[in-house]
C-alpha cells in the first residue's frame, strides 16, 4: 500500500445518515442507505424496494468454527470468482488502503444498482457524473485498478474524510493490520445482478457468488437473508459484532406522491403520513448529526478546557477548571448519597 495515499483516508462511522449523505455529496440520486434491525420478512417488505444490503461485521480471521461452518455450507461459503470474464455485468472494485471500506462497500452496492426513470424526477436513480466517469473510465479494469481508481478520486477522498471522527487518535482500520488490542471491523455488500446474489467483499479477489435467486416471494432478498443469519451464526448466541444496512429507494419522494394520489385508498394515508413524518425528522438528524461531524469539536474543547484553567477563580488561588470540578464531585456525591437512601 502507498503509505501517503493511505494516510488521505480517515476513520468514517457505521451510520446510515453518513452513508446517504455520503452518496449524495458524490452525485447519486435517488438512493438512501437505513438500519436493517430485524431480518424478518415484515421488516424488510417495509423498507423496499431495497437494492443492496451492506453487512458490518467483526473481522475474526480464520477459526475453527468458522471454517466448519463455512465448508460445510454452500450458503454461505458460494463461489468465488476471479475471471473478469466470468463475472460480466458485476462492478467489484478491492480495497487498496485503510480505513476505507465502508465507502467501498457503498459504492460496489451502488454501481450495482441500475440507473432508472421513477415515476417522479426526485424517485429517479442516477449515479452522477463522478461515479459515472468513474465506470466508462475503469472498463476492463481489474478488480485492484478499479480499487485504486476509487482511491484516487479527489471527489470520493474529500467527500469521506469530510465524515470523519472528530478525535485526534487514528486507528488502522483494515483487518489484516489491526493490533491485538482493536476490534477489526469490515464491510461487504450483498446485490443481486443477472439473477445471481453476488458479495462483495474488496478484501477478496474476486466476488462471491451465492447461486441463482428465485424470482417470485422474496426473490434475492431470502437468499441473502440466508447467507446473513448463517455468517451471524459464527458468531455465537447472543452476539453483537454485526450491523445491517440496506440501499433503498429514496422513501420522502415516493410517499409525498402517494399522498398526493387521489387514488391512494384514503385507510393508507394515515400510515404514509406517519411514514414522512419519521423520514423528515430523520434529514433533519441527519443534516444536524453530519454537521457537527464535519466540524472537529475536539481543538476548541482543549482550547476552553486551558482558559478556564488558567482563569482565576472566586475562591482565592483555585481556577475557574478546579472550581467546577469540585462543585460536580459534591453534587456527584450527594446524588450518590441519595440513591443509597432510596435502597
Amino acid at each position: 500500500m502507498d503509505d501517503e495515499m493511505e494516510a488521505g483516508w480517515s476513520l468514517t462511522e457505521s451510520d446510515p445518515l453518513v452513508f446517504t449523505q455520503l452518496l449524495q455529496d458524490i452525485g447519486v440520486k435517488g438512493l438512501q442507505v437505513d438500519d436493517v434491525y430485524s431480518l424478518d420478512s415484515a421488516t424488510l417488505e417495509a423498507l423496499q424496494p431495497i437494492h443492496a444490503l451492506i453487512f458490518l461485521f467483526k473481522w475474526v480471521g480464520q477459526t475453527p468454527q468458522s471454517e466448519a461452518l463455512a465448508q460445510g455450507s454452500d450458503a454461505l461459503r458460494g463461489e468465488e470468482i476471479t475471471d473478469p470474464d466470468d463475472y460480466l455485468g458485476v462492478y467489484f472494485a478491492n480495497q487498496v488502503i485503510n480505513n476505507s471500506c465502508g465507502t467501498l462497500a457503498a459504492l460496489n452496492a451502488v454501481m450495482n444498482v441500475a440507473p432508472q426513470e421513477g415515476q417522479t424526477p426526485e424517485e429517479t436513480i442516477s449515479h452522477g457524473d463522478e461515479l459515472q466517469n468513474l465506470r466508462e473510465f475503469g472498463v476492463g479494469m481489474n478488480p485492484v485498478d478499479l480499487g485504486y481508481l476509487i482511491t484516487n478520486s479527489d471527489r470520493i477522498r474529500q467527500v469521506h474524510n469530510s465524515f470523519s471522527a472528530s478525535s485526534p487518535f487514528a486507528i488502522s482500520q483494515h483487518p489484516s493490520l489491526q493490533s491485538d488490542k482493536e476490534d477489526p471491523y469490515h464491510f461487504v455488500a450483498y446485490v443481486p445482478v443477472q439473477g445471481c446474489l453476488w458479495e462483495l467483499d474488496g478484501l477478496r479477489r474476486g466476488p462471491v457468488r451465492h447461486g441463482v435467486v428465485d424470482e417470485r416471494g422474496e426473490g434475492w432478498i431470502g437468499k441473502a437473508r440466508e447467507v446473513i443469519e448463517k455468517r451471524i451464526a459464527t458468531y455465537g448466541e447472543g452476539s453483537l459484532m454485526f450491523n445491517l444496512l440496506c440501499v433503498r429507494s429514496a422513501a420522502i419522494p415516493r410517499l409525498q406522491r402517494l399522498l398526493a394520489d387521489p387514488t391512494t385508498p384514503a385507510e393508507f394515508k394515515p400510515t404514509y403520513q406517519s411514514q414522512l413524518e419519521t423520514e423528515r425528522e430523520k434529514v433533519r438528524r441527519g443534516k444536524l448529526e453530519n454537521g457537527l461531524r464535519r466540524n472537529n469539536l475536539v481543538p476548541l474543547m482543549v482550547e476552553l478546557t486551558k482558559i478556564l484553567a488558567e482563569q482565576k477563580g472566586q475562591e482565592g488561588g483555585k481556577s475557574v477548571l478546579e472550581e467546577a470540578t469540585e462543585k460536580a464531585r459534591v453534587v456527584g456525591r450527594e446524588k450518590r448519597a441519595r440513591r443509597a437512601e432510596k435502597e
